[in-house]
């Protein structure tokens, strides 16, 4: 729980029960207590004062209780209610046979009572410190928190797919961040027995998004799902969730930015907890402020200054959650290795420890060098991403890899807003001793690069969480550097880890000419051209056993076609030569499942705007979605695990977009990038082979950027052969005879495309190099001192580089982006 106030914080209830630092007073059994009880109730209900019952808080003292709710059975007895003349007071009593629980709070004088029972059953109430059960609040709010907490819920419409957000479906616990109202019947521990209709949060889809965020990725190591789907928080037993409400309806605690009962996750009753803080970053810290206490954790201080939240250092990046965080970057869990903490708790094993039944998620990669995952890459030294999740500070994650030689550029990142992991990357020759490591040391900054010259050979590079600074004064340790990382980059190629070529195209017949190697994918006309091939130029090919090639006379894979499943030393007798504009490279047997989403379907889409507008191919076109929009499609079935072909038709009126495929917002599949066609008419269709387990999914797609059109997508299963993510856009270098001189064909420039930079993998410091534009011709000479060649001054397009040493000539082509 906490608001945006600079100095104090918010009001926290909380639920303890055990260290009681007064005298108990005996209340005789439970079974007599709750006798007791019963016999007041009825012979309090025919007063016109209404239900009122005496309880007991010492030998000498008492006080009145007002019932607003009462549940009574044959073994059992439920009040809530007030003390009667006490504004700002309430209790509740919940007995049964053998067991007594309940408490009095006095908020205004912070007087306080805890009714509890032992094993035999013997009831007990003693006097506690009003803390160890609310937190009294500082009620000074800073304008822009009241003017937030001020407005009222609004009856917005939120998006589909951000009420299906899960960031670990099947796990063991579930976290329901509830967005849309929530109504509390007449009962509740919240509001002394009365019932609270709480508002919907009146927030953006944009904000929404960004407050689960926060919450997923801080309990992103433990087994627990933060969830916006109702349906599934209700699939979890009682004493494995908790519901979060965020509104504006502050009945439960009215000056307060969040509050929640300490240990509450497993009580088995639903009671939730509550967040008013109603915004991406400062509502998502809130929220997991709160589940924390609902987890049994206490908030992070200090004795000196004298303060209940600790909101990190002026000019240092990090804060404890349990603190305050909205003011810094950084927030993690914590164990008080800041100065002069009031708390020593060990966060994170609280969390996953057993009185929860949580735990962490399951690991996902090795913890040393025997086991690594291998990190592969296709022929432009490309690697395909591999995402991974830091759960503890033991949990090292290693990945291998085998390089041609030459320059490593590896990036290892967090989450692009609000993580949690700092993380450092070791790198390891082949007998597994440390080379390298690598972490950025500016402040707050989460992620790190590795750059390295290495020798051919095979290496391994390990994962991990860091600190920063100094944790005593405003850093932090390894020990709550946990969260999400994803690995990219490139490795020159040749040592064995690229994407298999499935095929061949030969610019002449009976294989001659340029020849140009492909993966498994789809190329469309400006794809096939980025590689090299001319439009209507391709008269031969080669085709890899299992795999097929089917060749389009137009573009966007239009016009007549005809398949592969072969080796064609000529296409004159097929009438296809000279007239191939886009192709296909698939496995033979990727038509054994097939789902088609089409127009006619828009009915069950989400986050979009339908238009009944026919495109050139004389479908109905899905929709346009704008930046931000979601698009779901419910119960798709992935018949088995295996390799899925996921392709779209799409257009771009706009700038480049970026569509990310996501199943049930868990399984992010990754990026593709779309192509400015110019206008909805001019589709073109994109493709990725992801690796899905069998089950149901809730298929979506989220446009990051500009908008995009979209008029079909196809899921189609293939076999396990190839179980790389493909999408046609690296180029792979061609081999050439210029002038008599055959290029080298174990000479690579990379990464291919470039922005910037363009590698070798040998030394050129002695050569000449030219380069040459495709259409322009010759641009100018360049002498290179090292390995590389800036490029950043090209404009975009393909272009030929010339390499000039020792009476050699070797000629590569190169995309600059």
């Amino acid at each position: 729980m906490k608001n945006l106030n600079k100095l104090m914080l918010v009001v926290l209830v909380v639920i303890a029960f055990c260290n009681y630092t007064n005298a108990q007073t005996s209340l005789g059994t439970s079974e007599n207590f709750m006798s007791s009880l019963k016999k007041e109730i009825k012979s309090s209900t025919s007063k016109s004062s209404g239900l009122m019952v005496s309880l007991k808080v010492s030998d000498s003292k008492g006080f009145d209780g007002k019932v607003n709710y009462q549940k009574s059975e044959t073994s059992s007895e439920f009040l809530n209610g007030e003390i009667n003349g006490i504004p700002e007071s309430s209790f509740f009593i919940k007995v049964s046979d053998n067991t007594l629980e309940g408490h009095i709070m006095l908020k205004k004088s912070k007087e306080a009572y805890k009714y509890y029972s032992d094993d035999s059953g013997k009831a007990y109430v003693s006097k506690v410190d009003i803390n160890s059960l609310v937190c009294i609040n500082y009620r000074d709010l800073p304008d822009t928190q009241k003017e937030e907490s001020g407005k009222k819920g609004q009856e917005m419409k939120i998006s589909r797919a951000l009420l299906n957000l899960q960031s670990l479906p099947g796990a063991a616990g579930c976290v329901l961040l509830d967005f849309d109202g929530h109504y509390m019947p007449a009962g509740n521990l919240w509001n002394n027995g009365n019932p609270i209709n709480a508002a919907p949060s009146g927030m953006s889809d944009t904000a929404i998004r960004h407050h689960w965020e926060v919450v997923a990725e801080d309990y992103r190591p433990f087994n627990l799902n933060i969830t916006t789907n109702e349906s599934v928080f209700n699939s979890y037993p009682r004493n494995r969730r908790m519901r979060v409400i965020i509104t504006p309806t502050k009945t439960a605690a009215p000056s307060a930015g969040g509050v929640a009962y300490v240990g509450s996750f497993n009580w088995n009753n639903d009671v939730p907890c509550w967040t008013f803080i109603r915004t991406g970053k400062g509502g998502g810290e809130a929220s997991s402020h709160e589940i924390g206490h609902t987890f049994d954790l206490r908030h992070d201080g200090r004795t000196s200054p004298r303060e209940g939240y600790f909101r990190g250092i002026d000019g240092t990046p990090w804060a404890p959650i349990m603190g305050v965080g909205y003011y810094r970057p950084v927030t993690q869990w914590s164990k008080g290795e800041y100065t002069n903490a009031n708390n020593r708790q060990d966060d994170v094993a609280t969390i996953a420890g057993n009185k929860f039944g949580v735990g962490y998620r399951a690991d996902d990669y090795a913890n040393g060098i025997s086991g690594a995952t291998s990190l592969t890459y296709n022929a432009s030294g490309a690697v395909s991403q591999k995402n991974g999740i830091i759960t503890s500070e033991a949990d090292w994650d290693f990945f291998t890899f085998t390089t041609g030689g030459g320059n490593i550029a590896l990036n290892v990142n967090t989450v692009y807003r609000e993580g949690n992991l700092d993380i450092i990357v070791r790198l390891y020759n082949e007998s597994g001793a440390q080379i390298g490591s690598y972490t950025n040391t500016s402040p707050g900054a989460l992620n790190a690069s590795l750059r390295a010259n290495l020798p051919a050979g095979k290496y391994y590079l390990s994962v991990d969480g860091t600190g920063a600074g100094n944790p005593a004064y405003g850093g932090y340790s390894a020990y709550a550097s946990l969260g999400s990382y994803s690995i990219t980059g490139t490795i020159p190629p040749g040592g064995g880890g690229g994407e298999e070529t499935m095929a061949t195209v030969y610019q002449h017949c009976d294989y001659a000419g340029y020849a140009v190697a492909l993966p498994v994918g789809d190329y469309t006309l400006s794809q096939l051209q980025a590689k090299g091939i001319r439009n209507n130029d391709i008269s031969s090919l080669r085709v890899k056993s299992g795999y097929e090639v089917v060749v389009y006379q137009n573009d966007n894979f239009t016009g007549e076609s005809i398949v592969f499943n072969s080796d064609d030393n000529c296409f004159v007798d097929e009438g296809y030569n000279d007239v191939l504009s886009s192709l296909r490279v698939r496995n033979q047997s990727s038509t054994t499942f097939s789902r088609l989403i089409q127009a006619e379907d828009y009915s069950t889409m989400s986050g979009i705007q339908t238009e009944n507008t026919t495109d050139v191919g004389g479908g109905l076109n899905i929709g346009y979605a704008h930046t931000g929009d979601w698009m779901s499609y419910h119960d798709i079935n992935f018949p088995e695990t295996g390799s899925y072909l996921i392709e779209y038709r799409v257009a771009s009126a706009m700038n480049t977009a970026v569509i990310s495929p996501d199943l049930d917002s868990s399984i992010v599949l990754g990026t593709l990038n779309i192509p400015n066609t110019g206008g909805w008419q001019n589709w073109q269709t994109i493709s990725r082979m992801v690796t899905m387990n069998a089950g149901t999914y809730n298929f979506g797609i989220y446009i990051q950027s500009t908008g995009v059109n979209i008029n079909w997508i196809k899921i189609t299963k293939v076999n396990d052969v190839v179980a790389q993510q493909t999408v046609a856009q690296e180029v792979i270098p061609i081999v050439e005879t210029i002038q008599g001189i055959p290029s080298k064909p174990t000479f690579t420039v990379y990464p291919n495309p470039t922005e910037d930079i363009l590698f070798f993998n040998s030394d050129i410091s002695t050569a000449q190099v030219t380069i040459m534009h495709a259409q322009i011709g010759f641009l100018s000479k360049h002498k290179v001192n090292n390995n590389s060649i800036d490029v950043s001054y090209l404009n975009p397009g393909l272009y030929s580089i010339i390499i000039e040493k020792d009476g050699e000539r070797i000629i590569k082509r190169f995309i600059k982006k």
